[in-house]
């Protein structure tokens, strides 16, 4: 099996795959930084040399195919706990079908990797609200309703009335199911509020609109402007909560949970077999101010593929010195290296093809290979 060229350690991963997944799965996993982490799927034996600290962290990990060198995308949601013992929830996008079990690999101990983390290539559509303006090619501010900007690395709406913000895009075209997570707080109404399948003015009786009302304390589902309302819920002002919208092709479901995320709030759902035909997103509410964060798309079933197991952990104790070596004279030891190709050459040596060398290495399957040439056979 290949491997990944600058890592020392990786972790073979296996997913439980699920019927009709498909390619690009995003999957959600909870990685240790030691196995002292809590909640841990599996953990990196304290050896990764810059564990995720924060969101859209990746430190030093990567995510690889079952081939062991075709990266993978994946993006750092958040961390809990302190290092040692920090907690990191990392989607990664499989690029394998995941109708069935799969197997990825996770790499780590690579102390020059630059940071991988990144939520626009690995989900359907992300906004993460970073920056100090809002992103235009995501959003369409010519269309808006009320007043909108970014705060502290938030979206922030406010008005006196109805205000959105519909997407620049059709971001739900082609997806006949979907997930849609964030995270909302709200001062007096809203406490989280995401339109999907309006048309691209974003208004609420053109799709579906899932909401958790603050002073009513229910959720309320409209599908192209009727209301349904259930999940009862003491909403708080002032206070973040995560969100999720799924529609698994017969049910528009709507959850909502404390802002772990793990905790749940309330729940609320409405069967519809035909959703509307259009296919933008809008976050929306009506007074006051509302906030969201980290909102992004993903591919959803009601039986997702999940986490099922990790191998132990493999090493690969390789030094990456140069790719020529020098010959002086015979007492010198050989170097290690790392390369492709090897070249041998020295000024003081005038009969170099009569040099005799010693060259060992790992085949394509980690078998040690040694090439030993004898001066008399040359």
């Amino acid at each position: 099996m290949a491997w990944l060229t600058g890592w020392t350690y990786r972790k073979k991963v296996t997913i439980t795959g699920q019927s009709g997944a498909g390619t690009n799965y995003q999957v959600l996993f909870k990685v240790g930084e030691t196995s002292g982490a809590t909640g841990e799927d599996f953990d990196l034996e304290g050896n990764s040399t810059s564990f995720p600290t924060g969101k859209d962290v990746g430190g030093d990990l990567r995510f690889t195919a079952a081939d062991g060198t075709t990266l993978l995308d994946f993006w750092v949601e958040k961390i809990t706990g302190t290092t040692p013992n920090i907690l990191a929830y990392i989607w990664v996008e499989v690029s394998a079908d995941l109708g069935s079990n799969q197997d990825i690999y996770c790499y780590y101990g690579n102390a020059g990797a630059s940071d991988y983390s990144d939520g626009d290539d690995t989900f359907v559509f992300y906004s993460g609200f970073d920056g100090g303006s809002i992103d235009t090619a995501k959003w369409n501010t010519a269309l808006q309703v009320g007043t909108w900007s970014i705060s502290a690395g938030r979206l922030k709406g406010t008005d006196a009335s109805t205000f959105r913000l519909p997407s620049k895009n059709p971001v739900l075209s082609g997806m006949s199911t979907w997930a849609i997570e964030w995270i909302g707080e709200g001062s007096t109404n809203y406490a989280v509020a995401v339109c999907s399948k309006v048309d691209n003015t974003g208004l609420f009786t053109s799709g579906y609109h899932t909401l958790a009302t603050i002073p009513l304390d229910l959720i309320y589902i409209y599908n192209e402007g009727a209301g349904n309302s259930g999940g009862a819920y003491n909403y708080l002002t002032n206070t973040k909560y995560k969100a999720k919208q799924f529609y698994d092709g017969t049910n528009l479901e709507f959850k909502v949970y404390l802002e772990d995320g793990e905790t749940l709030a309330s729940e609320y759902s409405i069967a519809d077999g035909t959703p509307p035909a259009n296919n933008y997103i809008a976050p929306r509410a009506t007074g006051g101010i509302t906030y969201w964060e980290d909102l992004f798309v993903r591919k959803y079933l009601a039986t997702e593929p999940t986490y099922s197991s990790t191998n132990s952990e493999e090493s690969l104790q390789l030094v990456e010195l140069s790719d020529t070596i020098n010959l002086s004279d015979a007492s010198n030891y050989p170097e290690a290296i790392l390369a492709d190709t090897i070249t041998i050459s020295d000024s003081l040596i005038n009969d170099i093809a009569h040099y005799a060398t010693k060259i060992i290495r790992l085949d394509s399957t980690n078998m040690l290979i040694v090439t030993d040439t004898d001066p008399a056979e040359i």
